[in-house]
């Protein structure tokens, strides 16, 4: 997020401090500040302070934090003590603890001075850290500012409803952000989107959280803050953020849920399918599902990834998801064609390597045995080969939708000029296989494939 300098100013509040009843206890300490010598004042009041009893009295609190606030203010007075805005932090927190209600400093025996003169203090302090982008610093004066401000809310000190002041806790997660307090700039921004708060500039804050909370694995909080940014920003794309957090939170099984439960509802993009291609592609099964359920896994998801290409192509029209439609069926094609060489191979051998037996009765029980070995190896020969059959028509179909679309375009990209070359590569060992196929059984299929492998493989060279 680039760095924003703020423009307004804050007035202080007209709370005022009325002067308690002349107890005992108090009668040093208010004589002093009546007349306006807050040191001395301070001197009293730390002398009350220091009684261990007198510590943990609220009303002797707020008078402390009240005299300290403005000694704190008194340019002239606060370089003696360097180290007071801490103590009246501490104290104020001590405060607090002991009368959460604020009873005792919404009284009008103190007032909420204090309180406006330290709002305004955190304040400037932190406008001038952040103008220097020293995030830290400013961070943690914005904070303190945030606490000041929720409490002037919550009793309506502004007497505006309690409405929200936007000012700390905005930039409160700004300079969180740019010290990458991650957590703390993600707790102001939630914090005043939850109360409402709306600007025609806080684009940058949605998809800050949204990007952090995919980082977090956060459900919950992202799909929170993903619905009320798109309500916001009806135009504004978010689908690439709706993916990142599907790609890098979700287990594949989930994946597979949300792809059929979105494809069946008609909502997926060509980009949404190009994605869930990429997905379902780069998917590796693990060493727990090496057998066959992680076999018939790997299947589906690789059926997954081929329909969310052709339905990504289908959609756009990027030729890239129509060339990785084709290109994973060929590669399936190659697979069962190794599968089946690997049959072949070994029928071979077992014809091979059985005896040479002269005698009729014991080599009919030789060719008994090497039929119980070859016949299983034949059916699955037989079966592989329909499924080639069928997978190498589909790739040819997806493949020369790429060659097509890309043999005329003058100006391709690297990825493009290599999808190209390859498709066409492909292209021609397909039509060989198809044509070796036909060979003797369909001589003008023969010649037609022929035809076609001679003419990709042609194209092939030359590139």
């Amino acid at each position: 997020m680039k760095k924003n300098t703020l423009i307004a100013v804050i007035s202080i509040f007209s709370f005022g401090i009325s002067i308690a009843q002349n107890t005992d206890i108090l009668k040093e300490v208010t004589k002093n500040y009546i007349l306006g010598k807050l040191e001395p004042a301070k001197v009293e009041m730390d002398k009350v302070m220091a009684i261990p009893t007198n510590a943990t009295n609220p009303e002797l609190l707020i008078w402390s934090i009240a005299i300290n606030a403005e000694i704190i203010n008194d340019t002239t007075k606060n370089k003696k003590y360097p180290n007071l805005i801490n103590d009246w932090l501490n104290d104020f927190k001590k405060y607090e603890s002991l009368d959460p209600t604020y009873t005792q400093m919404s009284s009008a025996m103190i007032g909420w001075k204090p309180l406006a003169i330290m709002y305004n203090k955190f304040f400037n302090h932190g406008i001038q850290f952040f103008q220097k982008e020293k995030w830290s610093e400013a961070f943690e004066n914005f904070t303190q500012l945030a606490h000041l401000a929720k409490v002037i809310m919550k009793k309506d000190l502004k007497k505006n409803g309690g409405a929200l002041d936007t000012i700390p806790f905005l930039y409160s997660g700004y300079s969180a952000q740019n010290a990458r307090k991650t957590d703390d700039a993600l707790h102001y921004y939630s914090f005043l989107i939850d109360n409402n708060y709306s600007s025609d500039k806080d684009l940058d804050i949605y998809l800050y959280m949204l990007g952090n909370y995919i980082e977090k694995k956060d459900k919950a909080n992202f799909d929170k803050y993903l619905t009320i940014a798109k309500e916001k920003y009806p135009k504004e794309d978010f689908e690439g953020y709706q993916l990142e957090f599907i790609a890098k939170n979700m287990d594949i099984d989930e994946k597979i849920e949300y792809y059929d439960l979105e494809d069946a509802k008609g909502t997926l993009t060509g980009n949404a399918y190009s994605t869930f291609g990429d997905n379902f592609a780069a998917y590796k099964k693990t060493e727990s599902e090496d057998n066959e359920t992680g076999i018939a896994k790997s299947k589906l998801v690789l059926s997954k990834a081929i329909d969310a290409f052709k339905k990504a192509y289908e959609k756009s029209k990027n030729v890239l998801s129509a060339f990785n439609a084709g290109v994973l069926m060929y590669n399936t094609f190659t697979e069962f064609d190794d599968a089946y060489r690997d049959n072949v191979k070994s029928m071979q051998i077992i014809n091979s390597s059985k005896p040479n037996e002269k005698d009729p009765k014991k080599r009919a029980a030789i060719e008994v045995k090497v039929k119980e070995q070859i016949e299983p190896l034949k059916k699955t020969n037989a079966e592989i080969e329909t499924k080639m059959n069928s997978i190498a028509d589909d790739s040819v179909i997806w493949l020369e939708i790429t060659a097509n679309t890309l043999k005329d375009q003058t100006e391709k990209s690297r990825v493009e000029a290599t999808s190209y070359k390859n498709s066409v590569k492909y292209l021609g060992q397909l039509f060989e296989y198809k044509r070796e196929k036909a060979k003797a059984k369909d001589p003008k299929a023969y010649d037609a494939f022929d035809a076609k492998s001679k003419l990709y493989f042609g194209v092939f060279d030359k590139l």
